[in-house]
């Protein structure tokens, strides 16, 4: 009889036995949330394998969501997720704060820019019109989960208080109001992107790795467009809830009575 842990000299291929032996194993709680797991040469002198079938075994369960590389760091298993309240009209420091999710933030640039051509449509900028443009990181659990990116109009920028205000988790919507720009209506999309060279970097993900990208434009009180904001997130740290209130629109209504006549169109 094989004794568990070790591989069959036949059957499922190599990398099959592998990752049904490592998922057993976080499963069975031999390694928590976060726990740093044995590196490809470890898991291969392990098994005596080549690193080969290990690295396809920890690629499938990588793709699952179960394990996540860090560069340069290693391998882990995926931490519990943050559950999120997705609110286009509500910051995300203040959505983590009111989770009473701990988090950090730090600012990455903040200033002038000319807009990419998606961003000045929305602020409704022409020719070398420039923005304000906002990129924070938030840091949760000594790791970048979230990256936030908000373009406003120059004019809006400029009342905008400086960097220790935020990186001392100070809400921009919070900070706009304050100046009598309070945000009505939004509008956005949720999607997944895969991970560029500069997001891999930032959040500690392999390149090309599954990102949640929420996109999205907010207009004041006088219906202008004074927000685009793009927020990236760590797919494997949060789970997103939605909450969408009924309208006229939504609300179940009775069929209509079907037509007695025949023939009609």
């Amino acid at each position: 009889m094989t004794p568990p842990g070790t591989l069959r000299p036949r059957g499922l291929p190599l990398w099959e036995q592998i990752r049904t032996l490592v998922h057993d194993e976080i499963r069975s709680g031999r390694y928590q949330p976060g726990d740093r797991l044995p590196t490809e040469k470890e898991y291969a002198d392990r098994f005596s394998v080549s690193v080969a079938p290990v690295r396809a075994a920890l690629a499938d369960l990588t793709s699952a969501g179960l394990i996540e590389r860090r560069s340069g760091k290693g391998t882990f298993v995926t931490g519990r997720t943050v559950s999120y309240e997705v609110s286009l009209l509500r910051s995300t420091t203040d959505t983590l704060r009111t989770a009473g999710v701990e988090f950090t933030v730090d600012m990455v640039t903040a200033g002038f820019v000319k807009p990419d051509g998606e961003v000045a449509r929305h602020l409704g900028l022409t020719g070398r019109e420039r923005a304000f443009h906002l990129r924070r990181t938030v840091e949760i659990g000594g790791r970048i989960a979230v990256i936030l990116e908000t373009w406003l109009p120059r004019d809006v920028g400029d009342k905008l208080p400086g960097a220790e205000f935020f990186e001392d988790g100070g809400s921009l919507y919070r900070a706009l109001a304050g100046h009598d720009i309070h945000l009505r209506t939004a509008e956005g999309t949720l999607q997944v992107v895969r991970a560029d060279d500069e997001q891999s970097r930032l959040l500690g993900v392999d390149f090309g790795a599954p990102l949640l990208a929420l996109r999205s434009s907010a207009a004041d009180q006088h219906g202008r467009v004074v927000e685009v904001a793009r927020a990236t997130y760590d797919s494997n740290r949060f789970s997103m809830r939605l909450q969408i209130p009924a309208t006229a629109a939504t609300v179940d209504r009775p069929p209509a009575a079907a037509s007695d006549q025949k023939g009609t169109s």
